[in-house]
């Protein structure tokens, strides 16, 4: 993802990310943006984003995601049950994965 996309924290239809999968390896999500703020949250909060989307490699593998001025928060949804987060721990910089 470049920079642009993060720092904008507003990403388009069809926009593609790299997360680190349960193993850690980089994988490539397609992501589309959902409203899950009422129109007057969001109208007061524009910096805050959120979508779902699916891994390119492996379409079964979903992804909830969103963004923020502090980083973006994800949520890896595997077919065998298995949940993997992704949440900064500092502003824009570090980030901790683990499953739950």
């Amino acid at each position: 993802m470049g920079t642009s996309a993060i720092d904008s924290y507003i990403f388009g239809e069809g926009t593609e990310m790299v997360l680190p999968n349960e193993m850690g390896i980089q994988e490539v999500f397609e992501l589309h943006p959902v409203a899950v703020l009422s129109a007057d949250l969001q109208a007061k909060h524009p910096q805050i984003r959120t979508y779902i989307g699916k891994s390119k490699k492996r379409p079964e593998v979903k992804v909830r995601l969103s963004a923020t001025p502090l980083g973006i928060n994800a949520w890896l949804l595997f077919p065998n049950g298995e949940h993997r987060f992704l949440q900064p721990v500092t502003h824009k910089k570090r980030y901790i994965s683990y499953s739950r």
